[in-house]
């Protein structure tokens, strides 16, 4: 997933915090949470960068119980099938 988001990221001239941002937002799709914690090992970037693209998020209404966006749809969804 790593190297998906790197090559994406290299067309459209991002940095390294935003290759790490995106990272964040897909872990949960590979490992079914969104612990900071758990997203931080899995994607190297510090748990308060988590927390910092976690409440990014919140604050555009894309996480969080009322979130209703395609991507917290898909967050949910996976998290719900791991839970199975």
């Amino acid at each position: 997933m790593k190297q998906i988001v790197r090559d994406i990221t290299l067309v459209s001239g991002w940095d390294e915090e935003e290759d790490r941002a995106a990272l964040v937002m897909l872990a949960p799709l590979s490992n079914g949470t969104l612990d900071a914690e758990s997203v931080s090992r899995f994607t190297g970037a510090p748990p308060p960068e988590v927390r910092g693209v976690h409440d990014r998020l919140a604050e555009n209404g894309d996480l969080g119980p009322g979130a209703t966006s395609t991507w917290s749809e898909t967050i949910r969804n996976t998290r719900n099938r791991r839970s199975c």
